[in-house]
């Protein structure tokens, strides 16, 4: 089973279950690797290789021999060393909806609430989430008035926009009354910017759903909808797969840039 895919030097880099192959551009394979017994929810290409996130907000990468290197604290809780089985299910799941963002020689975790950077001197640090996109998250989280359940996840993707910064994107579910669907993170100054849907939290629109930040460009998935009648009552139906993917250029809706021409 597909679960991430990276685009590297010359080829691509691709997540399964337990392990990530990377071919070259005519689809052959040039090397499979196993980083361990974990759960590969995420990869991104690290230093010519891959890293992976591992249980605890660790990184696993894959040295030149195609060993399996770990990054971060060794006492990092696991899930097979948890006291009950509600934590053990938590930590799981926490493994499963994590994300990794490779910038140069540093891998980006976020697990949960956390973003963790590792690098491979053994440097461990942590970059803040900025308050207001956390609750954000929090409020996905909880179960809608009118029932339905909270999204389980904190967040959908965390990538970088090809200038140095990280991108933590909102899944597109139950954001009707959320205005901000992405994160612009600088990890090395903490400056921040938040995206927001044209016209606030009322101009969010199904069948456009944004994934991520490109240089000055928000990368953004159209999809095709539909109206059908179901049980005698018309509904829309947005189609799954997108048709078009944009670039579409980030306006500035208010405050004050990062230094360095952040956005």
């Amino acid at each position: 089973m597909l679960r991430a895919l990276a685009a590297a030097n010359g080829g691509v880099l691709m997540a399964g279950l337990t392990r990530v192959d990377r071919r070259d551009r005519e689809g052959g394979l040039v090397w499979s690797w196993r980083p361990g017994g974990e759960v590969v929810a995420d990869v991104c290409v690290f230093q010519d290789g891959a890293a992976v996130p591992a249980p605890g907000g660790r990184a696993v990468v894959r040295g030149p021999d195609g060993s399996a290197l770990g990054l971060g604290s060794p006492d990092a809780p696991h899930p097979t060393s948890a006291n009950d089985y509600e934590t053990a299910v938590r930590l799981a799941g926490e493994l499963d909806s994590s994300n990794i963002a490779c910038i140069g020689d540093v891998a980006y975790v976020q697990a949960g609430n956390t973003i963790s950077g590792h690098t491979l001197d053994g440097r461990t640090f942590t970059v803040s989430i900025p308050g207001e996109f956390q609750e954000a998250a929090r409020r996905r989280r909880e179960p809608a008035p009118s029932g339905d359940r909270g999204y389980a996840a904190w967040y959908a993707d965390l990538a970088h926009d090809g200038g140095g910064r990280l991108v933590l994107t909102m899944p597109h579910w139950r954001l009707d009354d959320i205005e901000a669907v992405g994160s612009v993170i600088d990890p090395r100054s903490g400056c921040y910017s938040l995206v927001v849907e044209p016209g606030g939290a009322g101009g969010v629109k199904m069948s456009r759903q944004f994934m991520g930040v490109y240089r000055d460009s928000a990368v953004v998935y159209y999809r095709g909808q539909s109206a059908r009648t179901v049980r005698g009552r018309e509904v829309t139906v947005i189609d799954p797969e997108a048709f078009m993917i944009a670039l579409r250029p980030l306006r500035r809706a208010g405050g004050t840039p990062c230094e360095g021409g952040g956005h």
